[in-house]
């Protein structure tokens, strides 16, 4: 008995031995989070590519870590955001930059001086406060911010004002004040009702010299509002899906779009869309891409935005505080190239750079006393992230890397907004003074007007604590930035510039001009696409605002650019080949995309998991080499249209609704002022 009792104490011992080393074996190979299992299901459900043109090769490259390494062309918060990423997978990395001076590339806030809130924001700007911005700001582990605060580099912020009272909206000689519903009032007549700005024919010698009353009578941005307030709905619903759909109607302008749903009458047409267009911000904007005005009315929808405290830039500067690596600055990259090995297989990929920014010689020089001034410098690298615009990339001779037909269209064709931006320092903020705006004193928002300056950008930072007197005074794009942008440059120029503004300035607000002429201190000017008399010319190198897309280049284009070439080596990123380009969050999420593409060629799982872990996932939409069938969902399609031909049976049920304050009329402006 003893006998049998002992040997099944040791049988048991033996079992429970056995089954702590399965334990321990399994352990090793279970998940250690629940991202670590979603990760894991991504991995094992999402790289079937048999439908993607076998774009990334079936047989993927095996490289170690140690001889991995990826060049970032581009420090703008794109190329800084990648070198993040891949110092965290601990990958070698390079940034080469073009600028002597300064990194960040379009966010770049210029200071007048040390004193606080004696700054400006010539680049981006704002941040709306919504799920899609979660990997640039939330509470999530991953998103940018919190990354920062770990890292003991917080970033302060300051809630953004989009609108408030008093700003004023300024056509034809009309002003209009804006009045935000009380808590106490929700009932606030909409200021944009009933013709104030002197549209209708009744006010323009008759039949014929406006648009029509009835037409001139309706609340600005009812229209407009009803048209795509089902697109935004259903993009809140399932943006994947949403967005797939949308797609189908990518062809349309939103001029086009708006004569063919919009049921207006072909006397009314052209004139009540031109109207539209004039009160929603840039001449011209309506010749993009309907699923622009969706995606930024979309954009536009948060309650919320916020601006970083002390200036946007403030975001580069924490992300290049804890960069390992140093930043290879005055690094014009010229020329890429393949590396081929001795089997003449590639294995890698050669930038060449000058770092002396010396000019190309003209053809009628002499080669020879020109170049041997060129300091030449050589780099070689298994992967190249391009972070650069499109238009910077265009000036970079790729011919050896065999870009599809698709890229290189993309690359020349795609379509930049023009942007300018002129900041103006006074001697205080007159704007937020009660007894000189006559009872009306703004505090944060925006004005707009029909004059050339279009928009008026009131700080929303230092209000009310005796900060220095910093107006976006003008922020225009499209058609009006490449008028105004005439004037940008030389000192001279300038004057003239400085003239303008300050008149328009004064008649916007009702003042006395030579009043502002004396309260004004200096200027500074950023033309995004052409600035001649800058110090640090930011412009040459990035020949554009942002990515804003015309009918069909979302279909044509923005699949190949987001896809590798040379043999899954090149990899196009920035905001332009983001869905949501023109913000921070395009520039994140195109990052993320080429980092998770190395990954994927490469065929290094394990790091995929952990970048998934660290860093979550990105949109579908974001990634079009994925298994995705763009149209698949033919219900969902069909219902939408559905609702958009209904759009005017319905319309008489909203008039109910006309008494939204100016902010939520705005939402629906489709404005392209994205930074």
């Amino acid at each position: 008995m003893y006998r049998f009792i002992k040997t099944i104490t040791l049988i048991i011992i033996i079992i429970f031995l056995f089954s702590i080393n399965l334990i321990k074996s399994d352990q090793k190979e279970k998940p250690k989070s629940f991202k670590s299992i979603y990760s894991s299901y991504l991995l094992n459900n999402n790289n079937n590519n048999s439908n993607n043109e076998n774009l990334i090769k079936q047989t993927k490259i095996k490289s170690s870590i140690k001889e991995l390494s990826v060049g970032i062309i581009g420090a703008g918060i794109c190329g800084l955001y990648s070198a993040m990423i891949l110092q965290d997978l601990g990958i070698n990395y390079k940034i080469l930059e073009i600028s002597k001076e300064r990194i960040g590339g379009r966010i770049y806030s210029h200071r007048f001086s040390d004193q606080v809130n004696d700054y400006s924001e010539l680049g981006a700007m704002r941040i709306p406060i919504i799920p899609i911005m979660d990997r640039l700001v939330s509470n999530e582990s991953w998103s940018l911010f919190s990354k920062l605060l770990k890292s003991g580099h917080p970033i302060k912020t300051y809630p953004f004002i989009l609108s408030s009272n008093n700003t004023i909206t300024y056509f034809n000689g009309k002003r209009v004040y804006s009045i935000l519903p009380s808590s106490t009032n929700n009932e606030t007549k909409n200021p944009m009702s009933g013709d104030p700005f002197d549209f209708s024919d009744s006010k323009n010698g008759g039949k014929g010299g406006g648009i029509p009353d009835e037409y001139a009578q309706k609340p600005y941005g009812d229209l407009t509002k009803s048209l795509i307030t089902p697109f935004i709905k259903n993009l809140t619903i399932d943006f994947d899906n949403a967005f797939k759909s949308i797609l189908e109607i990518d062809n349309y302008s939103t001029r086009e779009y708006l004569k063919k749903f919009a049921n207006l009458p072909n006397s009314v047409v052209c004139i009540y869309i031109n109207y539209l267009e004039t009160l929603s911000g840039n001449t011209g904007q309506y010749e993009n891409s309907y699923v622009e005005s969706i995606l930024s009315t979309f954009d536009f929808s948060g309650k919320d935005w916020i601006g970083i405290e002390g200036g946007t830039d403030n975001l580069i500067k924490s992300i290049s505080k804890i960069l390992k690596n140093k930043i290879e600055m005055g690094q014009e990259v010229i020329k890429i190239s393949k590396s081929l090995d001795h089997n003449g297989d590639i294995n890698g990929l050669i930038v060449d750079v000058l770092n002396d920014h010396s000019p190309t010689p003209s053809p009628s020089s002499s080669s020879s006393s020109t170049t041997s001034t060129i300091n030449k410098n050589q780099f070689n690298f298994k992967h190249v992230i391009s972070t650069t615009t499109l238009s910077a990339l265009q000036r970079i001779d790729t011919s050896d890397l065999n870009l599809s037909l698709k890229q290189r269209l993309g690359i020349r064709s795609l379509h930049y907004s023009v942007a300018i931006k002129v900041a103006i320092k006074f001697k205080y903020r007159w704007w937020e003074d009660f007894q000189f705006m006559n009872g009306k004193p703004i505090k944060g928002g925006r004005s707009s007007t029909d004059l050339p300056i279009r928009s008026i950008v009131y700080p929303s930072y230092g209000i009310g604590k005796n900060s220095t007197g910093v107006l976006i005074a003008s922020y225009v794009g499209g058609q009006d930035a490449l008028r105004l942008g005439s004037l940008v440059g030389s000192v001279e120029k300038e004057k003239r510039l400085i003239r303008i503004c300050l008149e328009n300035l004064a008649e916007i607000h009702d003042v006395d001009v030579n009043i502002l002429r004396k309260l004004y201190k200096t200027h500074k000017c950023m033309h995004w696409s052409n600035d001649e008399n800058v110090t640090i010319n930011l412009s040459f190198y990035a020949s554009g605002a942002y990515g804003l897309y015309w009918p069909s280049q979302f279909l044509e284009f923005y699949p190949s650019l987001t896809k590798p070439s040379t043999d899954g080596r090149f990899h196009i990123s920035g905001e332009s080949t983001s869905i949501h380009h023109a913000w921070i969050i395009g520039a994140l999420n195109s990052a993320y995309r080429s980092v998770d593409r190395i990954l994927r060629q490469e065929n290094l799982l394990q790091l995929r998991s952990k970048l998934i872990e660290n860093w979550g996932t990105i949109e579908k939409v974001e990634d079009p080499s994925l298994p995705l069938n763009w149209f698949e969902n033919d219900n969902f399609n069909r219902n939408l249209f559905k609702n958009n031909s209904n759009i005017n049976n319905n319309n008489n049920n909203n008039n109910n609704n006309n008494n939204n304050n100016n902010n939520n009329n705005e939402n629906y402006i489709f404005s392209d002022f994205k930074h």
